[in-house]
Protein backbone atom coordinates (compact mmCIF):
# COMPACT_ATOMS: atom_id res chain seq x y z
CA UNK A 1 0.00 0.00 0.00
CA UNK A 2 1.43 3.49 -0.53
CA UNK A 3 1.64 6.51 2.11
CA UNK A 4 2.51 9.82 1.98
CA UNK A 5 5.10 12.14 2.11
CA UNK A 6 6.26 15.28 4.76
CA UNK A 7 4.42 17.58 2.44
CA UNK A 8 1.39 15.30 2.40
CA UNK A 9 1.40 13.85 -1.15
CA UNK A 10 0.04 10.50 -1.83
CA UNK A 11 2.90 7.97 -2.97
CA UNK A 12 1.71 5.11 -4.78
CA UNK A 13 4.80 3.26 -5.83
CA UNK A 14 4.93 0.25 -3.76
CA UNK A 15 9.41 0.54 -3.47
CA UNK A 16 9.63 4.05 -2.87
CA UNK A 17 6.61 3.94 0.08
CA UNK A 18 9.09 0.57 1.16
CA UNK A 19 11.78 2.64 1.22
CA UNK A 20 10.33 6.12 3.13
CA UNK A 21 8.95 3.68 5.92
CA UNK A 22 12.30 2.22 6.30
CA UNK A 23 13.69 5.66 6.48
CA UNK A 24 11.55 6.93 9.24
CA UNK A 25 11.45 3.61 11.26
CA UNK A 26 15.26 3.39 11.54
CA UNK A 27 15.43 6.61 12.97
CA UNK A 28 13.66 4.74 16.36
CA UNK A 29 14.22 1.36 15.52
CA UNK A 30 18.26 1.60 13.88
CA UNK A 31 21.08 0.15 16.43
CA UNK A 32 23.38 2.71 17.56
CA UNK A 33 27.09 1.63 16.51
CA UNK A 34 28.81 4.45 19.00
CA UNK A 35 26.94 2.53 21.64
CA UNK A 36 27.26 -0.99 21.07
CA UNK A 37 30.54 -2.15 22.97
CA UNK A 38 28.50 -0.10 25.96
CA UNK A 39 25.23 -2.31 25.19
CA UNK A 40 27.29 -5.61 24.56
CA UNK A 41 29.16 -5.29 28.62
CA UNK A 42 25.07 -4.19 29.67
CA UNK A 43 24.03 -7.65 28.29
CA UNK A 44 26.81 -9.79 29.66
CA UNK A 45 26.56 -8.12 32.93
CA UNK A 46 23.44 -9.10 33.23
CA UNK A 47 23.50 -12.55 31.68
CA UNK A 48 26.08 -13.14 34.88
CA UNK A 49 23.02 -11.76 36.76
CA UNK A 50 20.45 -14.14 35.74
CA UNK A 51 23.71 -17.64 36.02
CA UNK A 52 23.16 -16.31 39.62
CA UNK A 53 19.75 -16.38 40.02
CA UNK A 54 19.37 -19.90 38.17
CA UNK A 55 21.95 -21.25 40.28
CA UNK A 56 20.09 -20.29 43.55
CA UNK A 57 16.61 -19.70 43.03
CA UNK A 58 15.58 -22.20 39.52
CA UNK A 59 12.84 -21.81 37.53
CA UNK A 60 10.20 -25.00 37.96
CA UNK A 61 10.44 -27.07 35.29
CA UNK A 62 8.30 -26.62 31.80
CA UNK A 63 6.82 -29.99 30.66
CA UNK A 64 4.21 -31.27 27.93
CA UNK A 65 1.18 -30.37 29.69
CA UNK A 66 2.35 -26.77 30.82
CA UNK A 67 3.26 -26.14 27.22
CA UNK A 68 -0.08 -27.89 25.55
CA UNK A 69 -2.12 -26.01 28.20
CA UNK A 70 -0.43 -22.57 26.74
CA UNK A 71 -1.36 -23.35 23.76
CA UNK A 72 -4.52 -24.25 23.95
CA UNK A 73 -5.55 -21.43 25.21
CA UNK A 74 -3.96 -19.16 22.79
CA UNK A 75 -6.37 -17.84 19.69
CA UNK A 76 -6.16 -20.25 16.91
CA UNK A 77 -5.61 -17.82 14.09
CA UNK A 78 -2.59 -15.03 15.68
CA UNK A 79 -0.71 -13.38 13.80
CA UNK A 80 1.94 -15.39 12.15
CA UNK A 81 5.46 -14.37 13.05
CA UNK A 82 8.66 -15.23 11.06
CA UNK A 83 8.02 -19.03 11.94
CA UNK A 84 4.81 -19.12 10.26
CA UNK A 85 3.18 -20.96 13.21
CA UNK A 86 -0.12 -20.35 14.43
CA UNK A 87 -1.43 -22.20 17.65
CA UNK A 88 -4.35 -23.75 15.98
CA UNK A 89 -1.81 -25.38 13.59
CA UNK A 90 0.29 -26.36 16.62
CA UNK A 91 -2.62 -27.98 18.45
CA UNK A 92 -2.44 -30.84 15.61
CA UNK A 93 1.46 -31.83 16.94
CA UNK A 94 1.41 -35.00 19.19
CA UNK A 95 2.58 -35.07 22.44
CA UNK A 96 5.96 -35.92 22.57
CA UNK A 97 6.60 -32.91 20.41
CA UNK A 98 5.19 -30.22 23.01
CA UNK A 99 7.92 -32.63 25.32
CA UNK A 100 10.51 -31.79 22.85
CA UNK A 101 9.34 -28.01 22.50
CA UNK A 102 9.80 -27.66 26.57
CA UNK A 103 13.34 -29.08 26.65
CA UNK A 104 14.10 -26.36 23.42
CA UNK A 105 12.45 -23.70 25.58
CA UNK A 106 14.23 -24.94 28.59
CA UNK A 107 17.57 -24.89 26.71
CA UNK A 108 17.40 -21.46 25.80
CA UNK A 109 16.79 -20.40 29.32
CA UNK A 110 19.98 -22.42 30.28
CA UNK A 111 22.00 -20.52 27.56
CA UNK A 112 20.35 -17.08 27.86
CA UNK A 113 19.71 -16.78 24.31
CA UNK A 114 17.42 -17.63 21.74
CA UNK A 115 17.78 -19.40 18.56
CA UNK A 116 18.80 -16.91 15.34
CA UNK A 117 15.75 -18.09 13.63
CA UNK A 118 13.38 -16.59 16.37
CA UNK A 119 15.40 -13.34 16.67
CA UNK A 120 13.63 -11.72 14.09
CA UNK A 121 10.57 -10.12 14.44
CA UNK A 122 7.93 -8.96 11.60
CA UNK A 123 6.30 -5.31 12.49
CA UNK A 124 3.11 -4.99 10.45
CA UNK A 125 2.27 -1.25 10.18
CA UNK A 126 -1.22 -0.55 10.65
CA UNK A 127 -3.34 2.43 9.54
CA UNK A 128 -4.21 5.40 11.70
CA UNK A 129 -7.83 7.18 10.87
CA UNK A 130 -6.23 10.58 12.50
CA UNK A 131 -3.23 9.72 9.56
CA UNK A 132 0.25 7.90 10.20
CA UNK A 133 0.96 4.20 10.90
CA UNK A 134 1.01 1.86 14.45
CA UNK A 135 4.27 -0.60 14.40
CA UNK A 136 2.25 -3.96 15.44
CA UNK A 137 5.20 -6.56 16.11
CA UNK A 138 4.49 -9.86 15.20
CA UNK A 139 6.62 -12.05 17.37
CA UNK A 140 7.46 -15.63 16.12
CA UNK A 141 5.29 -18.52 17.84
CA UNK A 142 8.35 -19.77 20.14
CA UNK A 143 8.94 -16.53 21.88
CA UNK A 144 4.95 -16.19 22.67
CA UNK A 145 4.64 -19.71 23.83
CA UNK A 146 7.69 -19.29 26.63
CA UNK A 147 6.19 -15.88 27.36
CA UNK A 148 2.77 -17.21 28.08
CA UNK A 149 4.39 -20.13 30.32
CA UNK A 150 6.59 -18.00 32.36
CA UNK A 151 4.02 -15.59 32.80
CA UNK A 152 3.57 -15.65 36.50
CA UNK A 153 6.59 -16.39 37.19
CA UNK A 154 7.06 -12.75 35.58
CA UNK A 155 4.41 -10.75 37.21
CA UNK A 156 5.34 -12.27 40.87
CA UNK A 157 9.22 -10.74 40.01
CA UNK A 158 7.50 -7.19 39.00
CA UNK A 159 5.61 -7.56 41.88
CA UNK A 160 8.80 -7.49 44.15
CA UNK A 161 11.13 -5.02 42.24
CA UNK A 162 8.61 -2.22 41.36
CA UNK A 163 9.89 0.99 41.80
CA UNK A 164 8.22 3.71 44.00
CA UNK A 165 8.35 6.22 41.36
CA UNK A 166 6.59 3.97 38.63
CA UNK A 167 3.23 5.03 38.28
CA UNK A 168 2.87 2.45 35.40
CA UNK A 169 2.28 -0.07 37.40
CA UNK A 170 -0.67 -3.09 37.90
CA UNK A 171 -3.69 -1.55 39.43
CA UNK A 172 -2.54 1.98 38.90
CA UNK A 173 -4.58 4.00 36.60
CA UNK A 174 -5.24 7.86 35.55
CA UNK A 175 -7.55 9.00 38.97
CA UNK A 176 -5.30 7.23 41.57
CA UNK A 177 -2.55 9.39 39.83
CA UNK A 178 -4.10 12.61 40.15
CA UNK A 179 -4.96 11.93 43.86
CA UNK A 180 -1.80 11.34 44.61
CA UNK A 181 -0.29 14.49 43.00
CA UNK A 182 -3.06 16.68 44.25
CA UNK A 183 -2.34 15.56 47.97
CA UNK A 184 1.38 15.92 47.02
CA UNK A 185 0.57 19.55 46.04
CA UNK A 186 -1.81 20.24 49.03
CA UNK A 187 1.14 18.80 51.71
CA UNK A 188 3.76 21.10 49.95
CA UNK A 189 1.30 24.24 50.57
CA UNK A 190 0.96 23.19 54.52
CA UNK A 191 4.81 23.01 54.73
CA UNK A 192 5.41 25.79 53.21
CA UNK A 193 7.42 24.04 50.27
CA UNK A 194 7.79 24.67 46.49
CA UNK A 195 6.16 22.73 44.09
CA UNK A 196 6.04 22.22 40.00
CA UNK A 197 3.92 20.03 37.92
CA UNK A 198 4.63 19.66 34.62
CA UNK A 199 1.88 18.19 32.30
CA UNK A 200 2.59 16.59 28.73
CA UNK A 201 -0.08 16.66 26.27
CA UNK A 202 0.88 13.48 24.11
CA UNK A 203 -1.11 13.22 20.75
CA UNK A 204 1.07 10.62 19.54
CA UNK A 205 4.05 8.21 21.06
CA UNK A 206 6.16 8.93 18.40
Amino acid sequence: SGTTDASGSWIGDPLIAMQMRMDTWQKFWGRDKDEADEKIQILEDLKAQIRVEQSTDPLPELTSHSISTVVYRMKKERGKGTDGWTPGEMRHLPTGAFDSLAQILEQCEREIAWPSAALCTITALIPKATGGERPIALTNLLYAIWSQARRCHGSAWEQEHVGFWDTAVKGSDALRTSIRRRCMDESAKVLGICRASVFWDMEKFY
